[in-house]
């Protein structure tokens, strides 16, 4: 951009890319949304937590029926079929700048994440320069865009954090050396939050359903980075051995937990409005075991856009630090269809009279148990705070502000998904 940015955006130093929110350090203890039930049907014989009949009728079994049960619970898992689910909706909730909830709530379509990779988009044609060049020393990940304006927008709507409370000590937000591969040069503690964030240009788009008007995408990354992982924390209602490896949900060193937005606005003389204030946001992406055989990470698309100055509420939850747009205390980490399949196959066994009243009640706690007291995330609800520091890393072929580990081969695949 030739044009200078200045009554449009807030009033931020060109050179500063690391800085503290001023609302940094507020808590607001309302509470969080957990409007997570919505994303998965309880099948008909489920039990959160299960019963004491089921519990007992296992129990009561000798050892070698009680291996038996275990198998057939492993062997409904094994056979269940992956099936295309239905898109969901669910309500997404916001704060101000100054961390009170907004008072409307928006509705989104909800897809998971192998649907929202799959998805195809046709790009307007781009008969003109859609980046206009800047001075380096103004753009120092030569992305075409202002630092002074990516840092200014990702500010507008950076997230409102929930953080769980009962992290283990030593366990917490980091900062990195300035190579590869990604090395912890300083832990910090769960709270604050630490946000290292990207903004990227993805061209210009028609959003308005063929009224003429073009408009101009940007996606914001936002990363939580911590040290380490401590593993899934299971509950009191964990009884049997998993009957799906759960290896995935140990503990490991390093744990790039990440959301994204997509922001838009229409272009002005062809190209990138530079006003923050026109952008809204669209659609949000949120990573939450991503790439495992639990993933729960969720594309939604936003019914209405939400103006700059609209901070979306994201738990991150106990010890995985997965990221979800609702409180995910017991959330069921299996897929869905291996949920409601496996009972199903439970209650076609005993209908059937391939097994008895005690059996099928023994097999439902088993179901139970591992479904929803053990492959779970957990959460402690301590408020909602922002981030206080705040870094803008640049680009993969261009990190600034000693971000080079970005490069490495985690986080640089992560910052290549793109919403379009």
């Amino acid at each position: 951009m030739k044009q200078h940015i200045t009554k449009h955006i807030i009033s931020l130093s060109l050179l500063l890319v690391i800085f503290t929110s001023q609302t940094g350090l507020l808590l607001a203890q309302d509470a969080f949304t957990s409007a997570g039930k919505s994303l998965y049907t309880l099948p008909d014989n489920a039990v959160e937590g299960s019963t004491d009949e089921r519990r007992n009728a296992y129990n009561n079994l000798s050892a070698a029926e009680k291996s038996q049960v275990l198998q057939q619970a492993q062997d409904l898992v094994n056979n269940a079929t992956p099936t295309q689910e239905a898109n969901r909706s669910l309500n997404l909730s916001f704060v101000d700048k100054l961390g009170n909830s907004s008072e409307i709530t928006t509705e989104a379509s909800v897809e998971d994440s192998s649907s929202f990779y799959g998805k195809t988009y046709t790009k307007a044609p781009c008969t003109f320069n859609c980046l206009q060049p800047v001075p380096n020393n103004d753009d120092l990940d030569n992305d075409g865009l202002l630092d002074v304006f990516e840092n200014s927008l990702a500010d507008g709507f950076t997230p409102f954090y929930y953080v769980s409370g009962g992290e283990n000590a030593g366990t917490g937000f980091a900062r990195f050396n300035n190579s590869v591969p990604q090395t912890v040069s300083q832990v910090f503690g769960p709270t604050p939050p630490i946000s290292h964030f990207r903004v990227k240009p993805l061209g210009f788009y028609n959003r308005t359903n063929g009224n003429g008007i073009r408009y101009g995408l940007i996606q914001i990354n936002y990363h939580t980075l911590w040290n380490k992982d401590d593993g899934a924390v299971g509950s009191p209602y964990c009884f049997y051995d998993p009957i799906i490896d759960v290896t995935s949900l140990g503990n490991h060193n390093l744990d790039n937990e990440y959301s994204m937005i997509l922001v838009a606005a229409p272009m002005v003389n062809s190209t990138y409005d530079s006003n923050i204030q026109n952008y809204k946001l669209y659609e949000v992406y949120t990573a939450a075991h991503e790439g495992t055989f639990f993933d729960q990470s969720r594309y939604y698309n936003l019914s209405t856009q939400y103006p700059f100055g609209s901070h979306i509420k994201l738990a991150l939850s106990r010890s995985k630090h997965a990221t979800y747009t609702f409180n995910p205390d017991y959330f069921p980490l299996a897929p869905r269809y291996i949920i409601i399949s496996a009972y199903q196959g439970a209650a076609a066994a005993y209908a059937s009279g391939a097994i008895n009243i005690y059996r099928y009640l023994a097999l439902l706690s088993v179901l139970d148990s591992n479904f929803f007291g053990c492959m779970i995330d957990r959460f402690q609800n301590q408020g909602g705070v922002f981030a206080t520091t705040k870094i803008n890393v640049g680009e993969v072929n261009r990190p600034i502000n000693g971000s080079s580990f970005i490069q490495d081969t985690e986080l640089s695949e992560q910052l290549s998904r793109l919403f379009y």
